[in-house]
């Protein structure tokens, strides 16, 4: 079932979406590259005030940043009060995604703590273009 469709029958159902529902409403809609049915959830997850839990603004980023509008992960990423391994790796995977491995380099120097999905993220990227740096990681 598509995400949209199970969302309007909660409604429908006078069911109060939480921050667990919109989790893995926003999560189907990433592993669907479903931007537009991402934007409409994210929307709701803003006008409800679920935004500010941590685990779903780290599902919107990776939404926004797996379909490639990094300048909303971006946003999101940078107002965030803290930032967490989860989102910079989502951050770092959508640049690399779309060619940008110098900004994802940049923003993989910057970690502090780094995970091994963003070192794995920074391998197959530079892997994947050829290029050499892939090595200096391992």
């Amino acid at each position: 079932m598509k995400p949209s469709p199970l969302y309007t029958r909660m409604v429908d159902k006078q069911v109060n979406p939480d921050s667990f529902t919109f989790i893995f409403l926003l999560k189907a809609c990433t592993r669907l590259s479903s931007p537009f049915g991402g934007a409409q959830f994210h929307g709701v997850v803003t006008k409800l005030g679920h935004e500010a839990d941590a685990f779903v603004r780290n599902a919107i980023i990776n939404l926004h940043a797996s379909c490639g509008d990094l300048a909303v992960a971006g946003t999101l990423f940078d107002g965030a009060a803290t930032s967490d391994v989860v989102a910079r790796s989502s951050l770092i995977a959508g640049l690399a995604r779309i060619g940008r491995l110098s900004d994802a380099r940049q923003l993989f120097d910057e970690t502090h703590q780094r995970d091994v999905v963003s070192v794995n993220v920074m391998i197959a990227a530079y892997a994947k273009k050829g290029m050499s740096e892939a090595r200096d990681l391992l």
